[in-house]
Protein backbone atom coordinates (compact mmCIF):
# COMPACT_ATOMS: atom_id res chain seq x y z
CA UNK A 1 0.00 0.00 0.00
CA UNK A 2 1.13 3.35 -1.03
CA UNK A 3 2.34 5.82 2.07
CA UNK A 4 0.14 9.28 1.94
CA UNK A 5 -0.07 12.15 3.66
CA UNK A 6 -3.18 13.53 4.63
CA UNK A 7 -4.25 16.94 5.69
CA UNK A 8 -7.04 18.28 8.03
CA UNK A 9 -9.47 21.08 6.95
CA UNK A 10 -7.59 23.68 8.88
CA UNK A 11 -4.40 22.44 7.35
CA UNK A 12 -5.81 22.56 3.76
CA UNK A 13 -7.34 25.95 3.80
CA UNK A 14 -4.07 27.53 4.93
CA UNK A 15 -1.97 26.08 1.90
CA UNK A 16 -4.91 27.21 -0.31
CA UNK A 17 -5.24 30.25 1.18
CA UNK A 18 -9.54 29.84 2.25
CA UNK A 19 -10.71 29.31 5.46
CA UNK A 20 -12.16 26.01 6.60
CA UNK A 21 -15.73 26.31 6.55
CA UNK A 22 -15.25 27.43 3.05
CA UNK A 23 -13.27 24.03 2.48
CA UNK A 24 -16.10 22.18 4.15
CA UNK A 25 -18.65 23.89 1.58
CA UNK A 26 -16.76 23.18 -1.13
CA UNK A 27 -16.63 19.35 -0.06
CA UNK A 28 -20.59 19.66 0.51
CA UNK A 29 -20.97 21.24 -2.70
CA UNK A 30 -18.91 18.36 -4.76
CA UNK A 31 -16.78 20.96 -5.94
CA UNK A 32 -13.93 19.65 -3.88
CA UNK A 33 -12.16 16.62 -3.20
CA UNK A 34 -14.13 14.14 -0.57
CA UNK A 35 -12.23 13.37 2.56
CA UNK A 36 -11.92 10.23 3.77
CA UNK A 37 -13.52 9.78 6.80
CA UNK A 38 -11.37 8.17 10.10
CA UNK A 39 -14.17 7.86 12.79
CA UNK A 40 -15.46 11.32 13.34
CA UNK A 41 -11.96 13.14 11.93
CA UNK A 42 -12.20 13.86 8.13
CA UNK A 43 -8.60 14.06 6.30
CA UNK A 44 -7.95 15.01 2.80
CA UNK A 45 -5.18 12.96 1.02
CA UNK A 46 -2.56 15.51 -0.28
CA UNK A 47 -2.45 13.56 -3.73
CA UNK A 48 -6.00 14.20 -4.11
CA UNK A 49 -5.98 18.24 -3.47
CA UNK A 50 -2.72 18.36 -5.85
CA UNK A 51 -4.80 16.12 -8.95
CA UNK A 52 -7.75 18.49 -8.48
CA UNK A 53 -5.20 21.86 -8.47
CA UNK A 54 -3.90 20.52 -11.58
CA UNK A 55 -6.91 19.59 -12.85
CA UNK A 56 -8.37 23.39 -12.36
CA UNK A 57 -5.32 25.26 -13.58
CA UNK A 58 -5.54 22.93 -16.81
CA UNK A 59 -9.66 23.78 -17.18
CA UNK A 60 -8.66 27.44 -16.57
CA UNK A 61 -5.57 27.55 -18.96
CA UNK A 62 -8.17 25.51 -21.57
CA UNK A 63 -10.79 28.35 -21.50
CA UNK A 64 -8.33 31.30 -21.30
CA UNK A 65 -7.15 29.99 -24.37
CA UNK A 66 -10.71 29.34 -26.33
CA UNK A 67 -11.10 32.62 -24.92
CA UNK A 68 -8.47 34.18 -26.62
CA UNK A 69 -8.99 31.98 -29.88
CA UNK A 70 -12.95 33.32 -30.34
CA UNK A 71 -11.82 37.67 -29.42
CA UNK A 72 -13.77 37.21 -25.54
Amino acid sequence: MESSEFLTSSQLAARLNLRPSHVRALTRRGEFPKPLNFGRCRRWRVTDVERFIDSMSEAQDLQAAQEQATGN
